[in-house]
């Protein structure tokens, strides 16, 4: 922020953790966030790519109370809270794989469901394509016993009356 200052940009604090910039070419807000009330600033203050699983129940559970108030803000709710489910998508996987009891919401927000089905499905496929491989394999097995036969009865062939002619 001192380079802001510096370079003429005037800086307001509107809140505590919430900071106007004007005299830039554009307007623009930072938001510190371990300045924010985290009860007064929810949705602002779990902008981050490091949630708690305390703070993904809290988000959770607001979240599913905004459905009772008007779609312009549920509108506004919903594109945060994607902001910060693709900023914790690691997390949040890893919750999913360790917690099979995950809240459904998280479940259907990451597909988990289909995710599971394509995986299955991919491995039975891949299962498959691996009897097919070792069934090849036995068949090459096999004709490279017999091309060693041949070779041994040709060598034994060359052997009594010398080598074929080209």
């Amino acid at each position: 922020m001192k380079y802001l200052k510096t370079n003429g940009v005037e800086i307001i604090k509107k809140h505590s953790g919430i900071y106007h910039l004007c005299g830039s070419l554009f307007s623009a807000q930072i938001l510190v966030l371990r300045e924010l009330n985290p009860e007064q600033h929810l949705w602002l203050s779990n902008l981050c790519s490091h949630l708690s699983a305390e703070q993904l129940k809290r988000i959770m559970q607001a979240r599913s109370r905004i459905g009772d108030i008007s779609s312009g803000k549920e509108q506004l709710v919903n594109s945060v809270f994607d902001v910060i489910m693709k900023a914790n998508e690691g997390f949040l996987l890893s919750l999913i794989k360790e917690d099979e009891t995950m809240p459904e919401s998280i479940r259907e927000y990451f597909h988990v469901d289909e995710l599971e089905a394509t995986i299955a499905s991919q491995s039975e496929q891949l299962a498959s394509q691996s009897e097919q491989l070792a069934s090849k394999d036995e068949l090459l097995s096999n004709q490279s016993e017999q091309l060693a036969s041949k070779d041994e009865l040709l060598a034994r062939y060359e052997a009594l009356f010398g080598p074929l002619p080209e």
